[in-house]
């Protein structure tokens, strides 16, 4: 049967196919020849597979793949954007790169959706997307596709060609700020850990005195007050101080 991956297998969970006919199948890592190349959008070929006995995904519905349709990393050009699925692309000179930023384009296909960033790149001053990687969304009907590009927004030359470092010659990336999403993963993640100190403090200060009441024999007095004042200074520098590492933040192109 043929199909298109749709996910990857994780430490916890298995990959995901969409076969032609619209149903969801699954594999592991065991359920592929090392030598296949797999990546995230490309069209497999795939069998059922005898479930094994001992298999954490006793209630999963496996198959095993047997051949992919493509043999290498993605490596192409449109509108003059170089898409690269590596950080080092072939043949090609790294001059600047943006890595608190991941740019992206969505789209019904793949040509769309690396197109719409492809678009992004060149108001960005970009002419290169390093580390692509795509995720597909599939619609409740299973019949809609939705195809996700995201990667670094950078600027290259070819190889043997001599680097110009002057910026008049050569305009750095730009990032415009109208373009920077505010829904971060990163955002979420500083604002959960935040919010999950914040409700430590409300709920510390009238513990820590029902501690002292109930344990006043075993806690000197006066040392009760300076330890809870201590703590809650120390929660407060770490409410404050947050920063998840890489904040990576997403542009997209604003559709009029």
């Amino acid at each position: 049967m043929l199909g298109q991956l749709l996910s990857l297998p994780l430490k916890d969970q298995p990959g995901q196919i969409i076969g032609n006919d619209n149903k969801i199948y699954y594999f592991t890592d065991n359920d592929c020849d090392k030598s296949i190349y797999l990546e995230i959008g490309i069209g497999i070929e795939f069998t059922p597979y005898k479930q094994i006995p001992d298999s954490p995904y006793k209630k999963t519905k496996l198959v095993k793949i047997t051949k992919s349709f493509d043999d290498e990393p993605l490596e192409d050009e449109i509108d003059k954007i170089y898409f690269s699925n590596t950080e080092n692309p072939k043949n090609k000179t790294v001059i600047e790169t943006i890595k608190s930023y991941y740019a992206y384009g969505e789209g019904g296909s793949k040509k769309e959706a690396l197109t719409e960033l492809a678009q992004l790149a060149n108001i960005c001053h970009a002419n290169t997307i390093l580390k692509l990687r795509l995720e597909i969304n599939i619609g409740p009907s299973k019949q809609t596709r939705i195809f996700k590009y995201y990667g670094l927004l950078a600027r290259t030359k070819v190889a043997s060609e001599e680097i110009i470092n002057n910026s008049e010659k050569e305009p750095q990336i730009k990032i415009i700020p109208k373009m920077v999403r505010r829904t971060s993963p990163n955002v979420a993640t500083k604002l959960k850990i935040q919010g999950g100190l914040l409700l430590f403090l409300l709920f510390f200060i009238p513990l820590w005195g029902q501690i002292f009441l109930k344990y006043h024999y075993f806690i000197p007095q006066g040392a009760s007050a300076p330890i809870g004042i201590f703590i809650c200074i120390l929660i407060f520098i770490l409410y404050i101080n947050i920063n998840p590492f890489n904040p990576c933040y997403y542009l997209k192109v604003n559709k009029q």
